[in-house]
C-alpha cells in the first residue's frame, strides 16, 4: 500500500478531488430525472437533451480547452475548470425552468472539457515516471463517485430535493479549488510563446464535429435517409477542408506534427473501440439485470456496488504491481482479454444467481481498470512538450466520441428491452448486443497487439526524437 503522506501524494489527491467532483455529479443527476420532469413540466425525451448538449459539448470542447492549456499553462486551465465546475452547479441549483437549467448543465461541460486535458498534461508534464501512482488515485476518486454517487443521491432527493445535489457539487468543486491554489505547487513553466490562436481551425472542427455527432444519432435512432446521408457527408467534406487548411497553417489547431505519428492515432483509435464497450456496457447493464434477468432494482444496484468495490481493491492491490512490473502494452491487452471475457461469461450465463452476475461484471470491470490508465499513460510517450495540452485534448475528444456513439446505440436497446414481452426475448436481444462489444474489443486487442509487435512506438520515438 502506498505511503498517503509527501507531497506527491498530496497533489494526486488535488487531482483525484478534481475528478471526483465530475463523477460525481454526473453520477447523481440520473437519480434525479423523475424530479426534474416534474418540476420542469418535461416528458422524457426532452429531458434527453440534456444528455446530448453535456456530452456534445464536453466532447468538442476539449481540443479546444487543450490547445488554450498551452498557451495559458496546464495548471491554470485546470483551476479554470474547477472554478467554472463550481459556478455552473451552483446556477444548476438555482436554474428557474429547463432551459436556464440545460445552459447552466453545458457550462458545466465545457468546465469539464477544461479539466480532462489539463489533467493529463499536468501527469504527463510532472509526473512521467509516477503514472501508476497517479492513475490510482484517480481511479479511486472514480470508483467513490460509481459507489456513493448514486446513494448520496437517493438520499439528498428524499431528504432536501434535487437542487441540494447541485450545492453538494458546488461545494465538493469550491473545496477542491481551494485545495488545489495552496495546497499544490506552482512548479509548472510559464507557457511557451505560441502565434495567434487558429480560430478558424477551431471554428471548422466543431461545426464538422457537431455534424459529425448528430448525423450518427439520427441514424442510429431512426434510419439513413437523404437528410442524415447529406449531414455525414458534410461533416466528412468539412473534415477535409480542415486537414487540408490546417497543412498550411503555421499555429495550427489540428495537431498537424502528428498526422504522421502512428502510434498516436493508433492509440486514440483503440481508446475509441475500449471507451464505445465500456459506455455502452454501463449505459446497458443495470436495465439488463432489472428487465432481461428479472432482479429487483435494489438488486441490481447490489450488484453494481459490489463490482465499484472490487474494481477500487484491485486498483490499490494489484493493478500497480502489474502496470510497474509488465508495462504500459501489455497491461492494456491483459485488461482487454480480461474485458472480453467478462462479456463472455455474461452472454454464456443462464443462472439467476446474484453472485455470480456480480462476480462476472466484476471481471469485466478489472479489465476496464486496466485499460484506461494504459491508454492515457502511452499517449505521452508520442507527444512533444509543446503539443501536450492540444494532443491530449484530441486524445479526449477521440476517446469520449466513442461513448457519445455508445449512448446512441444503447438507446434503441434499452427501448426495446422496456417492451412488453418475455425475459427470454429481452436476454436473446442483449446477447446480440454484447456480442458487438466483444468483436470491438477483439478488434482493438488485434491493433494494440500489432502495435506492440511491430514496435510502432519505438520505431517512432527514435525516429521523432519525442
Amino acid at each position: 500500500m502506498m505511503k498517503l503522506f509527501g507531497r506527491l501524494h498530496i497533489e494526486f489527491v488535488g487531482i483525484g478531488l478534481g475528478y471526483l467532483a465530475i463523477n460525481l455529479i454526473n453520477n447523481m443527476v440520473a437519480m434525479a430525472y423523475p424530479k426534474l420532469m416534474k418540476t420542469f413540466h418535461i416528458d422524457y425525451n426532452t429531458l434527453m437533451w440534456l444528455n446530448v448538449s453535456y456530452v456534445v459539448v464536453f466532447t468538442v470542447s476539449m481540443p479546444v480547452t487543450g490547445a488554450l492549456s498551452d498557451r495559458l499553462g496546464h495548471r491554470r486551465s485546470y483551476v479554470i475548470g474547477l472554478a467554472g465546475l463550481a459556478m455552473a452547479t451552483l446556477a444548476e441549483a438555482a436554474a428557474w425552468n429547463f432551459g436556464s437549467f440545460m445552459v447552466f448543465g453545458t457550462v458545466e461541460a465545457l468546465s469539464a472539457g477544461f479539466m480532462i486535458p489539463a489533467q493529463l498534461s499536468i501527469l504527463h508534464t510532472r509526473y512521467p515516471d509516477k503514472l501508476s501512482t497517479a492513475f490510482t488515485y484517480i481511479s479511486t476518486a472514480g470508483f467513490f463517485a460509481a459507489i456513493g454517487g448514486p446513494f448520496l443521491a437517493g438520499l439528498l432527493l428524499q431528504t432536501f430535493g434535487w437542487r441540494s445535489m447541485f450545492l453538494i457539487a458546488c461545494g465538493m468543486a469550491t473545496a477542491t479549488f481551494t485545495y488545489f491554489m495552496f495546497a499544490i505547487q506552482r512548479a509548472e513553466e510559464p507557457p511557451k510563446e505560441h502565434s495567434a490562436f487558429d480560430y478558424r481551425g477551431a471554428v471548422i472542427f466543431i461545426v464538422a464535429f457537431l455534424l459529425l455527432q448528430i448525423g450518427i444519432k439520427v441514424m442510429v435512432a431512426s434510419r439513413v435517409d437523404a437528410l442524415t446521408s447529406g449531414i455525414l457527408l458534410a461533416s466528412l467534406l468539412l473534415f477535409g477542408l480542415l486537414v487540408s487548411l490546417e497543412r498550411q497553417t503555421p499555429e495550427a489547431f489540428l495537431p498537424t506534427e502528428l498526422l504522421s505519428n502512428n502510434a498516436y492515432w493508433i492509440t486514440c483509435f483503440v481508446a475509441t473501440l475500449t471507451m464505445t464497450v465500456t459506455q455502452g456496457f454501463i449505459y446497458s447493464v443495470p436495465s439488463y439485470l432489472q428487465l432481461g434477468v428479472g432482479f429487483s432494482p435494489v438488486v441490481a444496484g447490489g450488484i453494481l456496488t459490489v463490482e465499484a468495490i472490487v474494481g477500487l481493491l484491485f486498483t490499490w492491490t494489484v493493478r500497480k504491481k502489474i502496470f510497474d512490473a509488465w508495462g504500459w502494452d501489455i497491461a492494456l491487452q491483459l485488461g482487454i482479454l480480461v474485458s472480453i471475457f467478462g462479456i463472455g461469461s455474461l452472454i454464456a450465463i443462464h443462472s439467476h444467481n446474484e453472485l455470480l452476475f456480480a462476480g462476472i461484471i466484476a471481471l469485466f470491470e478489472i479489465g476496464q481498470t486496466l485499460i484506461g490508465p494504459s491508454l492515457n499513460a502511452q499517449v505521452k510517450n508520442w507527444v512533444p512538450e509543446p503539443l501536450r495540452g492540444k494532443a491530449n485534448g484530441f486524445y479526449s475528444t477521440i476517446r469520449y466520441s466513442g461513448g457519445a456513439f455508445a449512448a446512441s446505440v444503447s438507446g434503441p436497446l434499452l427501448r426495446r428491452l422496456g417492451r412488453p414481452g418475455s425475459a427470454q426475448q429481452s436476454r436473446f436481444e442483449y446477447a446480440r448486443f454484447l456480442e458487438i462489444l466483444a468483436a470491438l474489443l477483439v478488434l482493438a486487442l488485434v491493433i494494440a497487439a500489432i502495435k506492440t509487435v511491430t514496435k510502432t512506438d519505438k520505431r517512432l520515438t527514435t525516429s521523432k526524437g519525442v
